[in-house]
């Protein structure tokens, strides 16, 4: 049976780098981890949306053809640059995450998780380095992040609210879960 491909996605301080390495720890040491950042900061406009959508049409095949061996956990991928892309890039509202789904062939191994928070409690966890500086701008990441989910067309999908589901403590056992009984089902 084929390893997962886990693409963890959602808001700053939701402890998807957590959930990353726990999922990491469970899968073994052949379990391939990915941080997906932003682009070189000097890039125009174009030449960024250009660099993501290519870079992230190959991230989907190299990963999927990954998982015959290895689990692939991301900290983040294609949602993320398109939320954060149209709030803070200034990517047009036209570009949805469907965009790369669509050119990729997404199996059934392939699972989003998505985390989000109450916004008063990730600015009680905030930092400082998040691009969220207050509540409404928590709220409207949250609401973003959670319309590209409904959007997209990975068939395993889980929305956690950190602080619903019992916090950080009870996330990675609901993620393991999910996951897991998702990949029986299929197999079967």
């Amino acid at each position: 049976m084929k390893k997962p491909f886990i693409v963890i996605e959602g808001q700053d301080r939701t402890g998807k780098s957590t959930l990353v390495n726990q999922l990491a720890n469970f899968y073994g040491p052949g379990a391939v981890k990915s941080h997906s950042s932003s682009p070189p900061k000097d890039l125009s406009y174009p030449d960024n949306k250009i660099w993501e959508d290519n870079n992230y049409f190959k991230l989907f095949n190299l990963y999927d053809t990954i998982t015959e061996t290895n689990a692939v956990i991301t900290d983040r991928f294609h949602l993320g640059m398109y939320v954060f892309g149209k709030r803070f890039r200034k990517y047009p509202e036209r570009y949805h995450v469907t965009d790369i789904e669509r050119l990729v062939t997404i199996s059934n191994n392939t699972f989003l998780i998505l985390l989000t928070d109450d916004p008063k409690e990730l600015m009680k966890r905030d930092d400082g380095m998040s691009y969220e500086k207050s509540e409404s701008d928590f709220a409207e990441t949250a609401f973003e992040f959670q319309i590209e989910y409904a959007r997209s067309l990975i068939p395993n999908k889980l929305h956690i609210n950190i602080t619903v589901n019992g916090g950080f403590n009870n996330t990675y056992e609901t993620v393991l879960k999910f996951i897991e009984s998702k990949r029986y089902a299929n197999s079967v």
